[in-house]
């Protein structure tokens, strides 16, 4: 066990981006297999009705074995992973949150002031998202933007059932699977692990910031949703890379998904509804940018970093 931790650690920071998929797909594989094994505990079906249940997004248990499921995977994929990368490959390395590496009042000055500039970015989002929506393929690849959009459709449909809250334990529970787990695990895996490690293989600090945050825009299967996905994962990776915060970038995830959540839940799970802003909205908005970018620049000076690539 000791040589291996030591001959893995030892690698390439290519070799360590393979290590990382596989640990990946390791603890995914293991988390669905206990998953399923415990579905008759806690549904009361058969491991062969799972299929028919998760077909049927009108039966009563569809929901909830969806969350369990959804959410379960989630940790295995990306918590699981990101443990098991860091067992083998980083050793002795921190593998937690760089909970230490600022001081408790600049730690939360910077959560505070990055999501207001997460406020500035909605607009934008918002513009991006009509944007990818008017996309048009030739008509020689009609079929694929078909498949594309009823890809598009399902996942927002299924999206809209699960967030279907009757009750506070509905309401908290959605939010654990939909909003807490995927800002901790895809914050942990993406920002944390992977986007080091692609840094240092294409050996641009920008490039690693780039290929990122477009694995995690592909990584949602949501074409009609990839310009504004891949927006925000440039301002998480950026920040990030800034911060070596991962309470930063797991704050804003986590703020984003429940704006979300809570915006399809008030529009009785429609999550094609645009809204319209007025034209004040964007003009507010682009003040609060600006500002918190200047905030953040000024705090982050005085932390002593000068730049997104200082070594760490």
């Amino acid at each position: 066990m000791i040589n291996m931790r030591n001959t893995i650690g030892a690698l390439t920071p290519g070799g360590k981006l393979i290590i990382l998929l596989l640990a990946c797909m390791v603890a995914w594989l293991m988390a669905t297999a206990i998953l399923f094994a415990l579905v008759p505990v806690f549904f009361g079906i058969s491991i062969n009705q799972v299929p028919q249940v998760l077909a049927d997004a009108n039966m009563e248990e569809w929901r909830y074995l969806m969350m369990y499921l959804q959410g379960g995977s989630s940790l295995g994929l990306f918590v699981g992973g990101a443990l098991l990368y860091g067992y083998y490959a980083e050793q002795e390395q921190s593998i937690g949150f760089n909970w230490a590496s600022q001081s408790n009042v600049y730690t939360f000055f910077g959560v505070f002031v990055t999501l207001i500039v997460l406020l500035g970015l909605l607009p934008m989002v918002d513009l991006l998202e009509r944007l990818n929506h008017m996309i048009v393929f030739p008509e020689s690849l009609s079929f694929f933007e078909t498949y594309l959009r009823e890809r598009h459709d399902v996942l927002s449909e299924q999206i809209g059932a699960l967030i279907h809250i009757e009750s506070v334990s509905d309401f908290l529970l959605a939010t654990l699977v939909l909003a807490v787990i995927p800002a901790v695990g895809e914050e942990w895996v993406f920002r944390g692990k992977l986007q080091g490690l692609l840094q240092r293989v294409t050996g641009s600090s920008h490039g690693g910031v780039w290929l990122t945050s477009l694995i995690f825009a592909l990584f949602h299967q949501q074409f009609f949703a990839l310009l504004p996905m891949m927006f925000l994962a440039l301002f998480l990776s950026y920040i990030y890379a800034y911060t070596r915060s991962l309470w930063m970038v797991v704050a804003v995830h986590f703020v984003n998904n429940f704006a979300s959540l809570l915006f399809v839940y008030f529009n009785n799970g429609d999550m094609h509804q645009q809204v319209d802003l007025p034209l004040w909205s964007y003009v507010l908005s682009g003040f609060l940018l600006l500002g918190g970018i200047i905030l953040l620049i000024f705090q982050w000076k005085k932390l002593g970093v000068y730049g997104p690539f200082a070594s760490h």
